[in-house]
């Protein structure tokens, strides 16, 4: 009978966590409810994973819906009824996302989705797939407001935003800090009600006992609502050209033609190892990873912008040869296992690193290639943390400047003074850690096979580039792996210094030749002493500490 439950990413509104919303639903006896968080598509893949795992402790059903809003006005709440309806939703919010235009009063018509309006924004003449909410304060005005023949169209509706008095009071501050305002000064239309929490079901009919058809009537909506997925199954692009064949015989031409550039000494034991990473490849599906990979690399060196592939895809004869990495995994005794092996499920990992001048233009390459029908940044979700907090719960309890700057620096007086500061204090530690809003992963890039919007909503941050509303761990759980396209400032220095010296010097210097570096008794007595600030993974106090008393030059000779 819950067919508008929010949780904490209903941003700035709720404030339960998907596994709060769990425990909610086990209390109450609820076996199935519908996810709507407002604008917002974060929280199912963590939900249902937390179903899916408790399932023997207690069996909960979810579909899924977004609620759309305008400021302060609900408009209405999309129920999906299966996993095309979500599919919709999550296009039209993404559309006026991305475009900036602001939510229709009137919903549109979605093949498979249910539209809900509530009760004081009931309009005449509703489609076949429009609903009104009934919410038990409505009941009462049910007799001189709706037509005896339009019963049909009513459903229950209990919001779902908050389990009990502590909850509602974290909600208002939540409201007052997004608005910017005096929690005093919180106007009431931009709040919940007090008792938009979920109550056992016997007690939910009970406000309408006296309408059998709408409680009926709601049973079917829930019925009729149901999204399905495989967590297992990968959700990445799975064929890079025309063909799964095409992919193999491609991959194992440029490996092939590698490993001759690579090698100019034929190489026996180097040939066996490259065929064996290939087929281990083909046999776990991954061919389109490396490929998209080296799609990737080739643009980046078609620019002329320098790369560096790190991460355990160093360990891949088949990345070095194709020219992903530059690192010889035979010289190094590299095990490929590592990287990838017949029983991992999940793709390979490569870092590419991409001056940060560089990067914007090799992202937007890979969203402009793949499109935004499949191409999306990963998102992080920023939270609350304890110093920020501090800070904004105090603006709205009203206190001086002077004195939230004192608490923020000291926040463990809050506890021992006075009342307002000990609310603060207590209020701070409900907050922290709770999603505040969406910003971008450091460099992850999903590419899905299927619609990307099958799985979420995007949004465009001022960057200008889209994000999907779950994170890396979201994502993982529901099987769609990042690309990690990342920046390092010394790859930019580096460049800037070869063009000094090509304009002052009339010397072109070719920065990959590694095994020159290797060689070279200059870069030995810097890492043997330390000297590495401004060298990637080495330059912390503790790795240059280390460098120090391994005395590393000893073990490169």
């Amino acid at each position: 009978m819950y067919l508008n439950c929010h949780t904490w990413f209903s941003l700035m509104y709720g404030t339960l966590s998907p596994a709060n919303l769990f425990e909610e639903a086990k209390k109450n006896g609820v076996r199935k409810l519908i996810l709507t968080d407002i604008h917002n598509t974060s929280a199912w893949p963590e939900l249902l994973r937390i179903c899916n795992e408790r399932r023997e402790e207690y069996d909960l059903q979810i579909a899924l819906g977004i609620e759309f809003r305008q400021e302060n006005q609900l408009l209405y709440i999309g129920l999906a009824r299966n996993n095309n309806g979500f599919e919709q939703l999550c296009h039209f919010l993404s559309q006026h996302n991305i475009c900036g235009e602001p939510i229709p009063h009137h919903a549109p018509i979605l093949e498979d989705v249910w539209f809900m309006y509530p009760f004081k924004r009931m309009h005449q003449n509703l489609n076949e797939q429009e609903i009104i909410g009934i919410k038990p304060s409505d009941v009462k005005y049910l007799k001189s407001h709706i037509d005896p023949a339009c019963l049909h169209k009513c459903v229950i509706w209990q919001p779902v935003n908050f389990a009990d008095k502590l909850s509602f009071n974290t909600h208002r501050l939540l409201r007052a800090i997004d608005l910017n305002v005096l929690l005093s000064k919180l106007p009431p239309p931009a709040q919940a009600m007090p008792d938009e929490c979920m109550i056992p079901i016997s007690e939910l009919l009970k406000h309408y006992w006296q309408y059998p058809e709408i409680i009926s009537n709601t049973q079917i909506i829930l019925d009729d609502c149901e999204f399905s997925i495989e967590f297992d199954s990968n959700k990445n692009k799975t064929i890079f050209g025309k063909s799964k064949k095409d992919d193999h015989q491609k991959l194992i031409k440029l490996a092939l033609e590698g490993f001759t550039w690579r090698y100019q000494k034929y190489n026996a034991y180097g040939m066996q190892r490259l065929l064996r990473e290939l087929d281990v490849i083909a046999e776990r599906n991954f061919e389109a990873y490396f490929l998209i990979t080296h799609d990737i690399v080739s643009f980046a060196h078609h620019k002329n912008f320098a790369h560096v592939g790190r991460g355990s895809g160093a360990n891949s004869m088949v990345a070095y040869c194709i020219g992903i990495t530059e690192v010889d995994p035979i010289e190094l005794d590299l095990y490929f296992e590592r990287f990838l092996n017949p029983h991992r499920s999940s793709p390979p990992d490569f870092d590419i690193d991409f001056s940060w001048q560089d990067r914007d233009v090799v992202t937007g390459y890979i969203l402009d290639k793949y499109g935004l029908k499949h191409a999306a940044l990963l998102a992080t979700h920023t939270t609350f943390q304890e110093r920020s907090v501090v800070r904004e719960l105090s603006k709205v309890f009203g206190l001086p400047k002077r004195e939230i700057d004192a608490l923020v620096e000291r926040p463990e007086q809050l506890a021992t003074q006075d009342h307002i500061s000990k609310l603060i204090w207590r209020y701070a530690q409900r907050l922290h850690d709770m999603p505040r809003h969406l910003s971008i992963h450091a460099g992850g890039i999903v590419i899905t096979e299927k619609p990307l919007h099958q799985y979420t909503a995007t949004d465009l941050p001022p960057k200008g580039f889209p994000i999907t509303h779950f994170d890396m761990y979201g994502a993982e759980d529901i099987g769609i792996h990042k690309f990690d396209i990342l920046s390092q400032r010394g790859l930019g220095h580096i460049h800037d210094t070869v063009e000094m010296v090509k304009k002052n010097k009339g010397i072109d210097i070719d920065i990959t030749r590694t095994s020159e570096f290797k060689t070279d008794n200059k870069v030995r007595q810097l890492l043997e002493s330390g000297r590495t600030m401004g060298a990637f993974y080495v330059e912390s106090p503790a790795m240059r500490q280390l460098l120090a008393k391994l005395r590393c030059s000893d073990y490169t000779t």
